[in-house]
């Protein structure tokens, strides 16, 4: 079918995984743009320049708006969903389901601020999702705060088939709900 879109004048394929790529570069030139939905995978991004792929979604972050301390009994969240067990320092991070991340990981996901695994708590807002980062040093936990920096809730460390396991859905359609979100729209 590829070589006969090239053909019709098609110069843009978009593939979700890398080694769909793989087996569909030697079937079109190399002047057509091999687009990787699910990005270059740690350890793959070599076989992206060989292969002449372009990976599309490696990572998703949102900045911290704010973090506050919660006493042991509190909870977060619409519906109260999470409930402290002891006192944890919470991060409110802009990302939500209109941003296209998936609310059935609502208590589920996982966040990563410096290479350290952090757990989503509550459940994923509009444009919020909340984060305990309680066992972040405070050395982080201060620059968090004053820099606002940004953690990554896909990418690396967060990989789109567990993630998508704990949303109790399939891989693909995590890059699909990002690709039709406003901040992607609007953006592109």
């Amino acid at each position: 079918m590829a070589p006969a879109l090239y053909r019709a004048g098609c110069r843009q394929f978009f593939i979700a995984h890398l080694n769909e790529g793989i087996a569909l570069r030697p079937l079109i030139p190399d002047d057509a743009a091999l687009h990787v939905l699910h990005g270059a995978h740690p350890g793959a991004e070599g076989e992206f320049v060989r292969h002449g792929l372009r990976p599309v979604l490696n990572s998703l972050q949102g900045k911290v708006l704010h973090t506050r301390s919660i006493a042991a009994g509190t909870s977060v969240g619409y519906a109260h969903s999470w409930t402290a067990s002891r006192a944890s320092r919470i991060a409110t991070v802009a990302v939500g389901y209109a941003d296209g991340y998936l609310r059935g990981l609502s208590n589920r996901g996982v966040a990563h601020c410096d290479g350290i695994a952090l757990s989503l708590i509550g459940n994923i807002s509009m444009d919020t999702l909340m984060v305990d980062i309680t066992d972040l040093p405070d050395i982080r936990q201060d620059r968090a705060i004053r820099a606002r920096v940004a953690m990554a809730v896909f990418g690396e460390r967060a990989q789109w088939t567990k993630r998508s396991k704990c949303a109790s859905s399939i891989p693909c359609v995590l890059p699909c709900s990002l690709a039709s979100s406003r901040s992607i729209a609007a953006a592109g």
